[in-house]
């Protein structure tokens, strides 16, 4: 059993409940003019649940990545990973899978490649599970309550996110029908990418080059301290079925 989830995690990586590309991706212009427009309103910049995250989206200047990542209070907690088993898989580990953490609330995004326009949440829930939801970024405003789950269903059993996430269950109440609570993963130590590893991509990015890219990472360390945050040590990893 374990070897079959790993190798449908395996297939699955990259792919969507959607095709991609369903929106097109907004002309940044210069990265660090454009977020620092990109300012949260008093005491949301630590969006703690998911809707509190859509509710920060709908009040900056456009629903975008590099847009919410400038407006997170700081310090801002990151972790990055150049893991492939994921639906949001890393590029490379020059362009890594990004979580990025509030206190019960973590986000995670990819500066480049298959999953670069996924925006990833993971609420956080008793027994180490969370309440996950995912966005097409840029997503056009007003960003519904429904819309962060409205195209996880995979079939008529798993969400996407439970071809990975074992222990999916129905989030009672919830705000639409495909939204579930499964089990959190942690990335493993050898494909870890540390914090100097994502500050120097940030160094080195070049703006005419990939812009987009640039946007990303300027959006995250151009805007206060920025600090590293581990999963739990107790918390599974893929490989612990």
């Amino acid at each position: 059993m374990q070897w079959r989830m790993l190798i449908v995690c395996a297939l699955f990586a990259g792919c969507d409940a959607e095709p991609m590309g369903a929106i097109g991706p907004i002309d940044m212009g210069a990265p660090d003019a454009a977020a620092s427009a990109c300012v949260a309103p008093a005491n949301t910049g630590s969006p703690q649940t998911i809707q509190a995250a859509v509710d920060l989206l709908n009040a900056l200047p456009e629903a975008s990545v590099p847009c919410l990542l400038a407006a997170l209070d700081r310090p801002l907690a990151v972790h990055a990973t150049s893991g492939l088993i994921s639906a949001q898989p890393a590029d490379s580990a020059q362009s890594p899978r990004i979580f990025l953490f509030t206190e019960s609330l973590t986000l995670s995004i990819v500066p480049a490649g298959p999953g670069r326009d996924l925006l990833e949440f993971g609420e956080q829930r008793a027994d180490m599970q969370s309440l996950k939801g995912e966005l097409r970024m840029p997503a056009e405003q007003p960003v519904g309550p429904e819309m962060p789950y409205a195209h996880l269903r995979y079939n008529a059993e798993l969400t996407a996110c439970g071809v990975c996430h074992r222990d999916e269950s129905p989030e009672g109440g919830a705000a639409h029908p495909d939204a579930y609570v499964s089990r959190q993963l942690r990335s493993l130590e050898r494909e870890r990418v540390g914090l100097d590893a994502l500050r120097a991509e940030h160094e080195s990015c070049d703006v005419a080059v990939d812009p987009a890219r640039c946007a990303i990472y300027s959006a995250i360390f151009d805007h206060g301290p920025v600090i590293w945050r581990d999963f739990p040590a107790d918390m599974d990893t893929i490989y612990d079925r």
